[in-house]
This record gives structure tokens, C-alpha cells and sequence, in this order.
């Protein structure tokens, strides 16, 4: 009978060893977890950053996009106004070009 006892006792220990040890893998397993939402949640932060960024660089690739088109017609523009007899503008700048007469 004391062996009875003594055997139920030891496997009693044992089992309170191995809820020990599952509890401690269980503690691990959540410091991971709160490790991995904390990264997950600066991943998100970073996401926004950088897609406030590309919005951000497409408005200035549209941009550039319109002042190369803009810089196009001026050239053109001035290519015209030369071939016209238009030859320079004076310095004061409120004043119309002045024109060239062909001799």
C-alpha cells in the first residue's frame, strides 16, 4: 500500500513537473507572439510610410512629366518666334519683343 501511495505520489510530481514545463513553453510561446505583432506592427507603419512616399514620387514624376511638355512648347515657341523675326526680348520684361525688319 505505501508503495501505492509513493508511486501515485511520483507520477503526481512528475505530472506537476511537465505542467511546469508547458507552462514555461507556453510563457516563450507568448513573448514570441508579442515580439512578432510588435514587428508586425512597425511593418504596417512602415508600409504606410512608404506608400505616402510613392504617392508622394508620382506626383512629382506627373510633374515632370508636365514641365518636359511645357519646356517642348516653349522651345517651340521660340523656335516659331525666331523664324518669324522675333529675335530677343528686352531686359525690362513688361515691354512687347522687339522685331527684326528684314533689310
Amino acid at each position: 500500500m505505501l508503495e501505492n501511495v509513493l508511486e501515485l505520489v511520483s507520477h503526481a510530481h512528475d505530472a506537476a513537473n511537465g505542467l511546469g514545463h508547458r507552462q514555461r513553453q507556453i510563457e516563450q510561446a507568448e513573448e514570441r507572439l508579442a515580439r512578432v505583432e510588435a514587428l508586425l506592427a512597425d511593418v504596417g507603419s512602415s508600409m504606410e510610410t512608404l506608400h505616402g512616399q510613392k504617392g508622394f514620387l508620382d506626383q512629382v514624376i506627373e510633374k515632370a512629366g508636365t514641365l518636359e511638355f511645357y519646356a517642348k512648347q516653349a522651345d517651340g515657341l521660340i523656335a516659331m518666334l525666331r523664324e518669324s523675326g522675333v529675335t530677343e526680348r528686352p531686359k525690362g520684361g513688361g515691354t512687347p519683343p522687339r522685331v527684326v525688319k528684314s533689310a
